[in-house]
């Protein structure tokens, strides 16, 4: 019975043991995303930089490589470097991250729908407007599947759609996305001015 008893201990003592330590490894990741966050909610890109990469890395280790903790370091990571105007850094990380999301069931439509956003603004960025019209596509596709017609998110898609077609030189089909976009900034009683006027001046 005292045999039984010590075994029995010892089981619980090495489950418990694990169990902190995948807690710690799991807390490490946390609290790096979250100093890179709070950095780049501040706009210290710079300072940001150095903890996203080691938040990418962590996870990597911790979770593997294609894991929702990675992808959403490298999101973040990605954000920094467009934050820095270095959108040639940001393309393969947001590429490496819609690919991984395929595999990844766990990941919800909305972390999807924000790397396609990203990578419609980092080519916008890189000047590769065709490419950036279809990730802004598909995104609002996301949406359109999820959300009501009149949700801020979807007057986001328009937005962004309008915007990029113009750059285009597609101004027939760019102005029924400003409309739409406008249409529910308007009645939008989150209103955001600042957003509503960039969408005005796109359209004018």
């Amino acid at each position: 019975m005292q045999r039984l008893f010590l075994t029995i201990f010892f089981a619980i003592g090495c489950a418990y043991t694990i169990n902190a330590q995948v807690g710690s490894v799991t807390n490490e990741f946390d609290s790096l995303q979250k100093q890179a966050k709070e950095f780049y909610k501040q706009d210290k890109y710079a300072e940001a930089l150095p903890i996203a990469k080691q938040a990418v890395e962590n996870a990597e280790k911790t979770f593997g490589k294609e894991s929702k903790q990675v992808i959403q370091s490298l999101y973040l990571l990605a954000s920094i470097h467009l934050s820095l105007w270095d959108a040639t850094k940001s393309e393969p990380l947001l590429k490496r991250a819609i690919k991984s999301s395929e595999k990844v069931p766990d990941l919800t439509k909305f972390d999807t729908v924000n790397i396609l956003d990203k990578l419609g603004e980092c080519y916008e960025e890189l000047d590769k407007e065709s490419e950036a019209e279809k990730y802004y596509r598909e995104a609002l596709e996301v949406r359109e599947k999820k959300l009501s017609s009149t949700h801020s998110d979807i007057a986001l898609s328009y937005s962004n759609l309008a915007r990029v077609l113009t750059r285009l030189s597609k101004y027939k089909e760019a102005e029924p996305f400003f409309k739409k976009a406008i249409e529910i900034k308007e009645k939008s009683h989150d209103n955001n001015q600042v957003d509503l006027a960039e969408t005005l001046d796109g359209y004018a």
